[in-house]
């Protein structure tokens, strides 16, 4: 016969063995009948007035007049359930006789049925039962109701999956004073009072009702114990069983069955596990918690006045416990107690998970008594933590226990709202390992008291972060200050998202504190922040900032200027820094003038920002009266040009009124973001535009002073006779006409920035600054140079660029010829390296290193384990760990309780890890141990980092701006590549050898991977079929190989970089697939799943996963990014490794082995493109 709770779903109006071979009828029907309908509604609306709920059809069961087990029709039952729905929401009545004459069947086994039982089960932990239900007094059921009427009960519910079962919202079981006509009618012959108590609490029928000032609450009869609710006589000893699930150092055992017998009279608890593997068996010794919280609900009262856990709880109750070894280990152990069946057996299932401390066999394990305080907290919870001492072969070992206890309790009781201790004390302990039945015993004797005089608290240990209060005449636990109590431990208050800093005050949270302290720019004055402005006036392109190494505002120049802040000029770029050559231009390098400039093609002439063809008439016919004939000597024809103050194309001139103010010493220029033409003083001059004189010198240095300059028309700093420098920076001079120390290749020569110097300076067709010079070179990163079946790569031996043959040809670069033969290691293996196997990729035979090996196949050197291993995310913890099983399970490196950090990167030059906090809003870097080593950029929310160590940049994704960007590693010049056309980014990857950069983007109507050259050009879409959500990317350089984890899909693919070959490689079933971040490492795929808390992994040519990798302890909650760490860097180059590829700010690779300069978004393109065109 099923118990509820059974584990089915089930409504139950009468769950007993009913018989209606010889009597009784069962009728039932579906109804849309609206005068039922309306009935059940208005009863619906007089007892839950807050639901809107509108009947659509009734479904009607009746047994009348039935019999029971077997054949037997002495006695009979009527009783009847509706069932009222309006599609997505649900009522339920059930209605009963004036008389239930029997309530069990004479059994069909060796047992005798129970009682009937009345009420509902979901199938799960959610269930609810009906007064008297299941009890010898299942009877009573038909003189009692929820809603006033004899023998009637409705429910409400409201979800489908059975989790949300209630009675009406003001009193669940009211008396019987309603006023609706039922089934079947009659007076409730019964003390309203006790009714209510007994209806309202399910109280026992041998328990009796207390009288309080806010309700009644249920207490047992003096011959029992319990709760109230669950009363069992003292004589009778307790049966448990129940089944355990471990999950132990990598050891899986499901379904292990567990037998418990308890004696109440003397407080001993008997528990015996089955199904132990032996490799585990000494180790679960130390989980003897689980049979001795069975002295603590069963222990004997040492007492009059005290309680054991069954008195307070019942027996139906969530016990979690939290064991922590000295040695690193820890378990968690989670138990769900069900309280006595009709059997009058208990059950339990109990789930364990974690690690335990490694025991050899033939051990001899003892375990010390202890006491432990179980504090009632608040109503319904218990908590313990107490240490305690175990021994293997006499050296003892301290491990934590932290427990806590969830139940019922009636609210009435005032004495729930006081502070009490229950005392459990251990007397003996036994426990037993049968190796030959793998069953592992444990017995334990057990008393409870209850602690009154605890005045002093000195029996009281709180735990950590809190303390022992007095409170009348008991005590109680309280966080300290500035914590507050989760999950059962006292947590640090993050009192800065409470906003308890003042107007321009940053806040600093501290253990149990927080401090304030001024932001940037900032300092205290009078309790307030005030700014701090600089000492002297700053240039017009600049702007007062705060010096953190001298502590002080100063002046800065703005982006794209350069000076000391009170004197700032324009930085003038390349066309190799700025792509601002004309269509029909090139940015070349002169050898001549010895930097680039901008050239325009055969068959064009111009300046190189404009090229128009040679085949120019020259015409200045029809020039307009304010235009003049202009001849062009770099295109080399005539063409109008409005004169000065006048624009237009040159036949038709207009005047700009703006320009009339202007001074001599000023242009009439067109400013973009006011649209309207300006006047601005020419370089070397100040002053408002109408307004221009020549400008004076900044602060000159010492042993300078300032003069004019006629041949520039400005003042400027010089050296005073004797010293040498540029009026900032002046030393004693070391002119080379007095020392001769020029280079071979240098002359002494006059400076022509000052008179009486004289400097090195470097012969014709050599570079360098006088004392040293070199011969120039034109290598293939500036004019390009290679034969199309090579590569302009850095060479790290002759420390520049040459042009390197692809793989399958011969040559010296410029000229290059496919091989005549190669050596196939198919033919000869003794090509490959000893620990390399040749392998058949892309149509040829090549050696590959074997795992936990690199190389080339030719030569392969092992991999340090210690120097090379994955790092990860979980919860606010990074911590790292091994590729494989191995008895060093890793660590947690870092651990910040104000950050949450979600994407992870690594760069393999400088040993940083990056990371991303969407706390802050930053990403931030530390090295390998866990030294924080800064911000790198501000203003960013990203779920995806990744990292081009040859290039010395960082790529991001950013969810919030719905942009991909790039920045250098250093925090400088910052770049948005894309902020169109993306809804949802996370992951992404580079491939810097080939310069092309992947991203996912799983918007919901369009789930996509893209990608792009390095530099934000030839932006292209990668995969977009059969796409879902698309998670998790990573890319096997070795391989070639790009890969993803779909979340919903449940499968990771892979493609080759080209996009052929799409495959899956793994497809999830039957379960969730929580995947976050992946990552390639010698032929292993790693990821991280939030629905997991460990790291699961495959084999690139496996056909199912490896068995997952167990986590090191630390860290909780769900994991995140993941990356790789390794002791070396991949020998590769591009054309940005030496030098930043000439660039000034951002060098970015591009597809075919080439770069671009690209300026930083705080620069304007309009700057930088007329600074360039300044230098040329």
């Amino acid at each position: 016969m099923l118990i509820i709770p059974s584990g089915f779903k089930m409504i139950a109006p009468f769950l007993a063995d009913v018989d209606t071979s010889r009597t009784g009828r069962v009728y039932y029907r579906e109804t849309q009948d609206r005068t039922l309908i309306f009935k059940i509604q208005s009863l619906i609306a007089q007892h839950f007035p807050s639901v809107r709920f509108r009947a659509r059809s009734l479904f009607v069961a009746t047994w009348h007049e039935v019999g029971y087990f077997s054949q037997k029709y002495d006695k009979t039952n009527t009783f009847q359930v509706v069932i009222a729905s309006s599609g997505d929401d649900s009522f339920v009545l059930f209605n009963y006789d004036d008389k239930i004459q029997w309530i069990k069947g004479e059994g069909k086994g060796p047992h005798p049925d129970p009682p009937a039982q009345m009420g509902f089960d979901s199938g799960a932990e959610h269930y609810q039962r009906l007064p008297y239900s299941g009890s010898d007094e299942a009877a009573n059921v038909a003189n009692y109701s929820n809603i006033g009427v004899k023998g009637q009960y409705l429910y409400h519910i409201s979800d489908k999956y059975g989790k949300q079962i209630r009675g009406p919202p003001e009193k669940e079981e009211i008396e019987g004073s309603g006023t609706d006509t039922p089934i079947y009618s009659g007076e409730i012959p019964v003390d309203e009072d006790l009714a209510f108590c007994k209806s309202e609490n399910n109280c026992h029928h041998t328990a009796k009702c207390v009288d309080y000032a806010t309700g009644y609450c249920c207490q047992c009869s003096s011959v029992t114990y319990g709760n109230g609710i669950k009363c069992l006589k003292i004589e009778h000893p307790q049966q448990l069983n129940g089944r355990i699930t471990l999950t132990l150092n990598k050891t899986r055992s499901f379904n292990l069955n567990r037998h418990s017998y308890i004696i109440i009279t003397s407080g001993r608890a008997y528990t015996v596990v089955s199904s132990i593997a032996q490799e585990t068996g000494l180790s679960v010794i130390l989980l003897d918690g689980i049979n001795s919280f069975l002295g603590f609900l069963f222990g004997t009262i040492e007492t009059g006045t005290s309680k054991n856990g069954y008195m307070i709880t019942g027996g139906d109750l969530n016990h979690t416990a939290k064991v922590t070894f000295e040695t690193g280990e820890e378990i968690l152990i989670r138990q769900r107690f069900f309280s006595q069946d009709t059997d009058l057996h208990m059950r339990a299932e109990t789930n364990i998970t974690g690690t335990l401390p490694w025991i050899r066999s033939g051990a001899v394990i003892v375990i010390d008594m202890y006491n432990e305080d179980f504090v009632h907290t608040e109503p319904g919870v218990l908590r313990a933590r107490t240490t305690r001492v175990y021994r293997v072969d006499g050296v003892g070992k301290k491990y934590t226990w932290e427990q806590k206890v969830e139940f019922h309790e009636c609210i009435h009781d005032p004495s729930i709202n006081r502070p009490q201790v229950f005392r459990h004390s251990i007397k003996k302990i036994y426990y037993g390992y049968r190796q030959d039945k793998q069953t592992i015993s444990f017995i334990a004797a057990s008393g409870v008291r209850t602690i009154k005089d605890s005045a002093s608290c000195q029996d009281v240990n709180c735990g950590d972060n809190s303390r022992c209060v007095v409170s009348d005449d008991s005590y109680r636990c309280v966080c300290n200050h500035g914590y507050e109590m989760e999950n059962y431990e006292c947590k640090d208050v993050n009192e800065c998202t409470q906003k308890v800093c003042g107007e321009n005050e940053e806040c600093f949270n501290e253990p149990g504190s927080y401090m304030c302290r001024c932001i940037t720019g900032y300092e205290s004055e009078g309790g307030k922040c005030k700014k701090r402005d600089c000492p002297e006036q700053c240039h017009e392109h600049a702007q007062c900032v705060y010096n953190y190494n001298t502590r002080s505002p100063k002046c800065e120049c703005n982006a794209g200027f350069r000076g000391d802040g009170h004197y700032c000029e324009l930085i003038v770029y390349s066309c190799n820094e700025v792509n601002n050559c004309g269509k029909n231009a090139a940015c070349v390098y002169s050898p001549e003038d010895g930097r680039y400039k901008c050239e325009c093609e055969s068959g064009f002439s111009g300046n190189g920002i404009e090229c128009s063809t040679t085949e120019l008439e020259e015409n200045c016919e029809n020039c307009d009266q304010n235009a003049h004939c202009f001849f062009d000597t770099e295109r080399l024809y005539h063409h109008c040009r409005c004169n000065a103050g006048f624009t237009g194309d040159g036949r038709t001139c207009t005047y700009i009124d703006t320009c009339r103010q202007c001074s001599p010493y000023a242009d009439c220029v067109f400013e973009q973001t006011l649209q309207q033409h300006v006047c601005r003083c020419k370089p070397r001059y100040e002053g408002n535009g109408q307004q221009c004189s020549p400008r004076r010198c900044p602060r000159c240095g010492q042993h300078a002073r300032c003069q004019y300059d006629p041949e520039r028309s400005t003042y400027r700093c010089v050296c005073e006779p004797g010293y040498t420098g540029d009026g900032r920076y002046c030393q004693p001079s070391t002119s080379c006409h007095l020392v001769n120390n020029c280079d071979q290749n240098a002359d002494c020569v006059p400076d022509r920035r000052q008179s009486g110097r004289y400097i090195c300076e470097c012969k014709t067709g050599f570079k360098g600054n006088g004392l040293k010079c070199v011969e120039r070179e034109i290598s293939c990163n500036l004019q390009n140079n290679c034969h199309e079946h090579a590569v302009c790569v850095y060479h790290d031996l002759v420390r520049h660029y040459q042009c390197i043959c692809k793989s399958g040809y011969e040559g010296d670069g410029i000229n290059c010829r496919r091989k005549s033969h190669e050596t196939d290691c198919a033919i000869d293996r003794g090509v490959c390296h000893a620990y390399a196997e040749c392998q058949a990729i892309r149509g040829r035979n090549v050696c590959v290193c074997r795992p936990g090996y690199r190389g080339d196949g030719i030569h392969c050197s092992a991999i340090s384990e210690s120097q090379n291993y994955l790092v990860f995310i979980r919860g606010k913890s990074i911590l790292k760990m091994p590729y494989s099983h191995s008895r060093d399970r890793g660590k947690r490196i870092s651990s910040i309780p104000d950050q949450t950090p979600i994407a992870l990167a690594y760069d393999c030059v400088e040993k940083q890890i990056y990371y991303s906090d969407i706390e802050s809003y930053t990403i931030r870097k530390m090295d390998t141990t866990g030294n924080y080593s800064g911000i790198v950029v501000e203003n960013v929310k990203s779920e995806g980092i990744a990292i081009d160590w040859i290039s010395r940049n960082m790529y991001w994704t950013d969810s919030r701006k719905k942009s991909v960007e790039v920045i250098k590693l250093d925090g400088t010049h910052r770049k948005t590549l894309f902020n169109t056309k993306i809804s949802n980014p996370r992951g992404i990857v580079v491939d810097p050898i080939r310069g092309i950069l992947y991203w996912v983007d799983w918007m919901h109507d369009n789930p996509r991977i893209e990608k792009a050259n390095m530099d934000g050009s030839d932006r292209q879409l990668f995969v977009h079929d059969d796409l879902k959500l698309p998670n998790a990317i990573t890319l096997d350089l070795p391989t070639n190989q790009l890969c993803w984890g779909d979340k919903v899909l449940s499968k990771i693919e892979c493609v080759h970089f080209n996009g052929v070959g799409r495959r899956v490689l793994y497809k999830v079933h039957g379960r969730e697939f929580g995947i976050f971040d992946m990552v390639f490492s010698d032929n292993n795929i790693y990821w991280t799943d939030w629905t997991k808390s460990t790291i699961s992994n495959i084999k690139w040519n496996a056909n199912k996963p490896s068995e997952p990798l167990s986590t090191p302890t630390g860290g909780h909650g769900k994991m995140y990014g993941i990356t790789t760490i390794t002791d070396s860097c991949p020998r590769n180059t591009n054309a940005c490794a030496h030098d930043n590829g000439g660039c000034r700010f951002l060098c970015l690779p591009t597809f075919g082995s080439g770069r671009t300069c690209v300026c930083p978004d705080d620069v304007d393109n309009n700057d930088c493109s007329s600074a360039a065109l300044l230098q040329m």
